[in-house]
This record gives structure tokens, C-alpha cells and sequence, in this order.
């Protein structure tokens, strides 16, 4: 681990994250470092936004005989990653899924520990897709003020407690397959025609409510947006989804009306590793207010 006292900045310090955090290469500064979780059709695996991107992903499962799966990264690939970031940087803020999804947080920490530890941090994030993205832009935007190693641990933790992120799912098949959720809730989801509403809590999807109709998704979603923030903050705000460009617009129509301090940070798509787990049509916003305690970074004044 980096010395907690130690200074950090944008320009010395890289933060690493591996592929499910969905964030778009055209937005991720040129700092970061991603690490390609693997997924597995049949017999082929294919590496997360190298080998395969969302556009072929969701083409190849629409005429895949058997779902895909994934798997943690290989210590090799984790390696690799680490290596090049600190070819350029001097410190290194790892950012993986959270643990409660895969243990990829252990094997990365493994192997910081192997290469340097004490040019590399790896922090336990509790989020994934773009709410973890979220995180990481908020980490950034503090390192681009300056920081202390041990604040910048401090404000992932922080904003860990904090974010929030909903979803909506067209269909559990994906969930209940990859054994994230009980076969028989999947099926009386189908047969009653209820529409999820699930969440990020505690680093794991758990339930939040069920709607009958798709139509009374979005109002669903306000209300947990409405219910999770508060209209005097700055409300950073992330969106995505998975073959589902529309809802994007309406979910930010939605945000900018019931809370009109809402900055979009991100828009992407749910790529290969999420979108194995939660199949096409699904969306999500994910959000997030800075610490109240200061300027975002750990600070009191």
C-alpha cells in the first residue's frame, strides 16, 4: 500500500480499473488503465473491451446456443496492466468491481503486493458498471486537486457508503442463469409480467421493488432517485445501458426535473462483462454527492 501520507496527483498517480466499470475509452483520461475481465462463449474466451466490444458482444448472444460466462482476470493479464501504469506513473489507485461480485479485488491486490507494493493502493470499490466508473471519475477529480494517499482512500470509501445505483432488467433469464438470483423468482417474474427494480447495496444486487408493467419502470426509478439524494447538493450522476440508446434521454429528463443540480459525469453501455449477467435491455443510473466534509477529498476546513 501507498505510505497514507504520501502526495498524489493527477499527473503521478494512475488509477487502474478492470472492464466492468463500462466506462467509454473516448471518456477515461489517458492516465487510466483497464484490466479486461475474460468472457467465455462455449469453448472461446474473449477479453473485455480487447478482443470482443458491446456491439459484438450483444450480436454474438443473440445467436449463442448457451449463455457466456465470466471469470476473473489471470494474475498474468492483472500483471500486465499494473506494470504498464507504473511504467509512466509513479503511484497506482486500483479500482476493481466489488468483492461481493468477484473476487477479482483479491487476485489484483495479490499481485500489487507481488510487483511494488508500495507504489500500488487497490481499494475495494463496492459498485460495478458505471456506478463504479462514477467512483473512479470522482477519485480523479480529486487527484486533479491533490490528495494524500490515505484522503483518496478515505474519499473512495466514502463515496463507496454514498452512491447509489438502480437498474431495470427486460428479463432475470441472464441474473438467474449466471446464479444471481433464485430460479423461482425469475419465473414468477415472467408469468405475472412484474419488472425488477434491483440495486447496488452493500456491493451486491439486491432487490428494491417490483412493478407490473413496463410503464411504471421510469416512475419507479425517480422515486429511488428522489428518495436516495437530496436537491441542495450537486448530484453527480452516471447512465447506461444495454442496447437501449432511447431510455437514455428520458432518464435524464427524469434526473434534471426532480433534482435540477444533477451533472451527467458518464453515459455508457453495459459492455461484455456486466452484460453477460444482466442481457440486453437493461439500464441503470447510478449517483453520487461529494462528502459534504469539504472539497471531496477527505479535508475539513
Amino acid at each position: 500500500m501507498i505510505d497514507p501520507g504520501r502526495r498524489l496527483d493527477a499527473a503521478t498517480t494512475a488509477i487502474v480499473v478492470d472492464s466492468s466499470c463500462d466506462v467509454p475509452a473516448d471518456v477515461r483520461p489517458p492516465s487510466w488503465r483497464v484490466i479486461p475481465i475474460p468472457v467465455t462463449f462455449g469453448s472461446e474466451t474473449l477479453a473485455d473491451g480487447v478482443d470482443i466490444d458491446a456491439a459484438g458482444f450483444y450480436a454474438r448472444l443473440e445467436r449463442a446456443d448457451r449463455l457466456p460466462t465470466t471469470a476473473q482476470p489471470s494474475p498474468v493479464v492483472v500483471e500486465e496492466v499494473l506494470r504498464d501504469a507504473l511504467a509512466t506513473h509513479e503511484t497506482v489507485i486500483a479500482l476493481p468491481l466489488s468483492r461481493r461480485l468477484s473476487g477479482t479485488v483479491d487476485g489484483v491486490r495479490e499481485v500489487a503486493a507481488r510487483i511494488d507494493d508500495s507504489r500500488i493502493t487497490v481499494v475495494e470499490s463496492g459498485s460495478v458498471t458505471v456506478a463504479l466508473g462514477l467512483i473512479a471519475l470522482r477519485l480523479q477529480a480529486a487527484l486533479a486537486r491533490g490528495v494524500t494517499a490515505g484522503e483518496a482512500v478515505a474519499l473512495v470509501g466514502a463515496l463507496s457508503a454514498a452512491h447509489r445505483a438502480v437498474f431495470s432488467l427486460e428479463t432475470l433469464e441472464y441474473l438467474q442463469r449466471g446464479g444471481r438470483i433464485g430460479r423461482a423468482q425469475a419465473v414468477a417474474g415472467s408469468l405475472l409480467r412484474v419488472r425488477p427494480i434491483l440495486q447496488i447495496l452493500d456491493g451486491e444486487v439486491a432487490p428494491h421493488s417490483r412493478v407490473r408493467g413496463a410503464h411504471r419502470v421510469l416512475p419507479a426509478i425517480e422515486e429511488f432517485v428522489v428518495a436516495h439524494s437530496d436537491p441542495d447538493r450537486v448530484l453527480h450522476v452516471a447512465y447506461a445501458h444495454s442496447r437501449r440508446p432511447d431510455v437514455i434521454p428520458e432518464l435524464q429528463e427524469l434526473v434534471a426535473r426532480v433534482r435540477p443540480r444533477a451533472v451527467t459525469e458518464l453515459t455508457g453501455e453495459v459492455g461484455p462483462t456486466v452484460g453477460t449477467h444482466a442481457g440486453p435491455g437493461a439500464f441503470v443510473v447510478a449517483f453520487v454527492h461529494d462528502p459534504p466534509d469539504g472539497d471531496g477529498t477527505g479535508r475539513t476546513h
